[in-house]
């Protein structure tokens, strides 16, 4: 168990959620068990820091690039409302999708501060709630309730941009998350007042509706991917702020020596984010064209994004 530990965590940190979930079930059901496997855990955590950070020399390092990990932790901690309802939203009404979302709260307004608070923290109340329900109904089942919550908190925490990660979201983050999500609405199901035939069919029924539904999503978004071009094209008109798209896009269009397209998704990408890597595209192209005004607007550009790294 060690071992497939140690190589979860050599493919994503998240690997590090199942340590802690493992010794949480030791603790509500196996506690002859939980320090024999602290100590196995602590050489798993230590063996894994040594080769890391002695031996690859990986260190944690900020992208300058990513616009929430340019922010400091108070100004990271803005987007936390609108991050945790975006990823509930995403789950009950999957309607917009897109990768590589890099968009940010910059200040806390209504629609993207206080109204998502005010949401998350109404969901939160429910599964209190849910939680008081199992407790008054079937108390033997509060721990395994309690399981699955702290299995979504902890999902959900490490996604939050606490630590900055590479985008602000991302739709496979949520895949830890979702069984301590299905695990809570699982159990509050069983707790129901109704007969357990009931309960059966209902749940059928439930469980077949949302199949279906979610099938011809996917079916649906499924046809977005034909190449990248397409994939990125439809997706840099859904996100919030899809600069990172526009410059792949951009970058796509100059290699197949369509110079007019490819400017056209660069000026987008500086005007949404004016970083280092989409200015110097821009740059080239404008050089490419002859555009002498365009290369030195450009180029005052990178001069005050160098000074603002500075």
């Amino acid at each position: 168990m060690s071992l497939f530990l140690l190589l979860s965590l050599f493919s994503k940190e998240t690997g590090f959620l199942f340590l802690l979930m493992i010794l949480l079930y030791q603790l509500f059901y196996k506690r002859e068990y939980l320090v024999v496997t602290i100590s196995y855990f602590i050489g798993t955590i230590t063996l894994y820091l040594i080769i890391r950070f002695s031996y690859a020399q990986d260190f944690l390092t900020r992208n300058s690039t990513i616009p929430i990990a340019l922010l400091s932790l108070p100004e990271r901690l803005i987007n936390i409302p609108a991050i945790f309802f975006y990823y509930l939203q995403t789950f009950f009404y999957p309607t917009q999708l897109s990768i590589d979302q890099q968009w940010i709260v910059s200040s806390a307004s209504f629609s993207d501060f206080y109204l998502p608070l005010f949401l998350d923290i109404f969901f939160l109340l429910l599964v209190v709630v849910f939680g008081i329900l199992i407790y008054k109904k079937r108390r033997k089942k509060l721990n395994i309730y309690l399981f699955f919550v702290v299995w979504f908190l902890l999902g959900i925490g490490l996604v939050l941009q606490i630590f900055p990660l590479d985008a602000t979201f991302s739709d496979r983050w949520f895949y830890f998350p979702i069984v301590g999500l299905l695990g809570i609405f699982g159990m509050f199901f069983q707790s129901l007042p109704i007969k357990k035939e009931q309960l059966k069919y209902f749940v059928f029924g439930l469980t077949f509706i949302c199949i279906n539904i979610l099938s011809i999503r996917t079916m649906v978004r499924n046809t977005n991917y034909v190449d990248q071009m397409t994939l990125f094209s439809h997706d840099a008109a859904v996100a919030k702020n899809g600069f990172d798209l526009e410059n792949q896009l951009g970058a796509m269009y100059y290699q197949a020596n369509n110079i007019t397209e490819s400017r056209k998704h660069f000026q987008k990408a500086v005007a949404e984010m004016p970083c280092l890597n989409s200015t110097s595209n821009l740059e080239l192209v404008d050089q490419q064209i002859g555009d002498l005004q365009a290369v030195v607007k450009d180029r005052m550009i990178l001069a005050k994004c160098a000074h603002i790294r500075n």
